[in-house]
């Protein structure tokens, strides 16, 4: 069992081993094979150093704590049996929802600016806004 003893080296070796990964099958018989440690304020702290962050004792507390559960539940959640559902990019079958890209008829220069108030060599005229 592959055990990771920082939790940056680990998400970065889980990346890795998803891109490595062809199919679901692979995914998680590779998964499968990873121990979850637990996240501890020393973890915390060193990234919020690389983020450049300050934070209290008591957020260092309830960020480790909030990282811990959210481990906990992929751990839950690898339990799962799920041999027989297949791999899916969204919840709901979905289509290309984009309309198909063909030319069509738009406004003139002339009718776009046929209701401006004010227009100078076929653009709208706006008052400057400056301050100071």
């Amino acid at each position: 069992m592959v055990k990771f003893g920082h939790f940056w080296p680990r998400v970065s070796q889980l990346v890795s081993i998803y891109r490595l990964c062809y199919n679901q099958e692979m995914i998680s018989d590779v998964i499968a094979e990873v121990e979850y440690v637990s996240i501890t304020s020393k973890d915390v702290a060193h990234v919020a150093n690389l983020a450049r962050l300050k934070l209290t004792d008591q957020e260092m507390e309830q960020y480790t704590e909030q990282l811990n559960k959210i481990l906990q539940h992929a751990e839950e959640l690898q339990k799962l049996d799920l041999e027989n559902v297949e791999p899916t990019s969204h919840v709901l079958p979905i289509q290309n929802v984009m309309r198909d890209d063909r030319t069509r008829q738009w406004l003139t220069n002339e009718q776009a600016l046929s209701n401006a108030p004010d227009e100078d060599e076929g653009q709208f005229r706006v008052p400057a806004v400056m301050e100071g």
